[in-house]
C-alpha cells in the first residue's frame, strides 16, 4: 500500500488524500515492522508519516489531520518504547499528548480524543518511570486513570473503555 501511495503522490503531489493515504499506510507498515522486530525500519516509517503530516500547513487546524498526527506520534512513541529508547519515547508521547489535549479542548465530548488522552498519559507515565522520574510518572498515570474513568462512566460495558480503565491501575502497580 505504501508503494502504491508513493507512486500516486509522485504523480500528483498536491493530492491531499494521496498524501494522507501514504501516511496511514506508513503507520500500518510501522506497526507491522515492529511486530516482526524490525524496529529501526518501524521508526523510519513512523517518522516519515509524521513528516508528511507536519508538512500539511494548510490543514493544521483540521481535526482529521490532527487525529492522524496524534496517531503517528503515538505509533512512533511505541516504537521507541519497544526499542528501550525511553527518552525519545517520552518526547514523542508528550507531543501526542499535546495534540490529544488540543483535540479534547475543542471537542470535549469526543470519545476518540478522550481515548487518545488516556493512552498518551499512560505512555508518558511509562516513559517517565523508565527514565527514573517516578513522581512525574505517578502524576501522568493519575491523569490517565481520570481520563479512562471518565470514558467508562459514559458506557460501563464498553470493552475498550474497560481496558483503558484497567491499564492505569495495572501500570501503577
Amino acid at each position: 500500500a505504501a508503494a502504491i501511495y508513493r507512486t500516486l503522490v509522485a504523480n500528483d503531489p498536491a493530492n491531499r488524500p494521496y498524501r494522507e493515504g501514504l501516511a496511514h499506510a506508513l503507520l500500518a507498515l510501522s506497526d507491522t515492522l515492529k511486530i516482526v522486530g524490525r524496529l529501526d525500519q518501524a521508526v523510519r516509517a513512523a517518522r516519515e508519516a509524521i513528516s508528511i503530516e507536519q508538512n500539511e500547513k494548510a490543514n493544521r487546524q483540521d481535526e482529521k489531520h490532527a487525529q492522524l498526527l496524534d496517531t503517528a506520534f503515538q505509533t512512533l512513541g511505541k516504537d521507541y518504547e519497544e526499542m528501550g529508547n525511553y527518552p525519545s519515547a517520552l518526547g514523542t508521547n508528550l507531543q501526542a499528548l499535546e495534540i490529544a489535549s488540543s483535540l479534547a479542548a475543542t471537542h470535549p465530548n469526543d470519545a476518540a480524543a478522550g481515548e487518545s488522552i488516556a493512552i498518551a498519559e499512560s505512555h508518558v507515565a511509562i516513559d517517565c518511570a523508565h527514565t527514573g522520574d517516578f513522581s512525574r510518572a505517578e502524576s501522568h498515570i493519575a491523569r490517565a486513570r481520570a481520563a479512562s474513568e471518565a470514558l467508562l462512566a459514559t458506557d460501563r460495558l464498553n470493552p475498550v473503555y474497560r481496558r483503558l480503565a484497567w491499564m492505569p491501575n495495572r501500570r501503577t502497580g
